[in-house]
Order: structure tokens, then sequence, then C-alpha cells
């Protein structure tokens, strides 16, 4: 029944997540968000926890890395179910290469993050679409967050409804986002004493 309600009944989902490639996730950090997205893509095996945790079926998912910019999306679909193994080893590879280097845009990649949502919701407006940002430091390029939230609430006020999981560690400071994620309905996660695995595990079951 559950799988069931996974594969065909569940409203489709389009899951942005949004990378910090700074230059300070050099090393361990950037090994730590290639692992956690490796348990998306089932790295963690054909277990009934694992089935339910990685992409589903219908989703629509869409990788933004961003460091003083935010770079070109990468986007997947699960919408072929011939195409699942193919889609997931892209994804892991798309991952693998990831290279870290340069300032923080924070509100500059979740300003790009809110403009894919739009086009998601204006093609297809019974898609849950969801937003996680994974950074480990301070905004340093671009939007200043009081333009950002300016320009969030003219999309809310325009009907704009994405949740937003912001996950924090290194030196990421949690006041402003937090302040996003409740804003938006979501939740902000401090991956500083937990694993990424962990909390990508969490966010799924929202």
């Amino acid at each position: 029944v559950l799988a069931a309600y996974q594969a065909e009944l569940r409203r489709p989902a389009t899951s942005i997540y949004l990378l910090d490639v700074s230059g300070s996730m050099r090393g361990t950090r950037i090994e730590q968000v290639e692992h956690a997205l490796g348990i998306l893509t089932g790295s963690e095996g054909n277990s009934v926890t694992a089935r339910f945790v990685r992409f589903q079926r219908r989703e629509r998912v869409i990788l933004i890395p961003f460091a003083s910019v935010p770079h070109e999306p990468a986007q997947y679909s699960f919408e072929d179910v011939q195409s699942e193994p193919q889609t997931y080893e892209a994804l892991r590879d798309y991952t693998h290469a990831l290279a870290v280097g340069g300032g923080t845009a924070i509100y500059s990649a979740l300003d790009s993050a809110y403009t894919l949502a739009a086009q998601e919701l204006a093609r297809a407006p019974v898609r849950v679409v969801t937003v996680v940002l994974l950074t480990d430091g301070e905004n340093n390029k671009g939007m200043s967050y009081d333009e950002f939230r300016n320009r969030l609430e003219e999309r809310r006020a325009n009907g704009l409804d994405v949740r937003t999981f912001p996950i924090l560690f290194g030196e990421a400071s949690s006041d402003e986002l937090e302040e996003i994620a409740r804003v938006t309905g979501g939740r902000a996660f401090d991956g500083r004493h937990t694993s990424l695995g962990s909390v990508f595990k969490e966010i799924r079951g929202y």
C-alpha cells in the first residue's frame, strides 16, 4: 500500500537542492554532501527504508550548486520508470564531480530556486515543490537578506507556496535562514551535530 501511495497516489514532487560549493566546502564537507546525496540515489541498497528515502517515481530533482553566484541548474526526472537506474547514476556522477571555490551567495541562490519553483508550479500546479538549502557559511556575495526577503514576500503575495529547509553546518548563521524556514512553512536543521544523511532522510518525510 505504501509503495502504491508513493509511486501513484501521492502528489508528484519537485525537489530543488541548493548546494554550497564555496571554498570553505573543500575537503570533508563536500564529501559529506556527496555521501548524503548518495543516500537519495540508492547507495544504501534495496531495504524497505532505503527504497522510501531515495528519490521516488514521478519526482523531479533540480540541483543548483552555488558559490559567488548560482550555477546552472542540473535537472533530473523520475517520471519514466524505465530510465530510473540511469537517472540515479547520472545524479551520482554529477555530485561526484562537484568542484569547490569562491564566495557564498546564499540569497541569490535561493532567489534562483524560487524562480524555478514558480516555473514548476506554473507548468504543473498539482506538484509539491520544496527547496533544500545546504550551506556552511555566511552570505558574502550577491543579493542581501533584506533584498531577498522583499522579493520573497512579493512572491508569496502572488501565491507562491514553497517550503524551504535550510541545513546549517560549519560556520553558517542560523537566525536569517531559520526565519525563512518559518515563513515558508519549512524547518531549519542543524547539521553540525548530526550527519547530513540523517537530516536528508528526515526532510524526505515531510
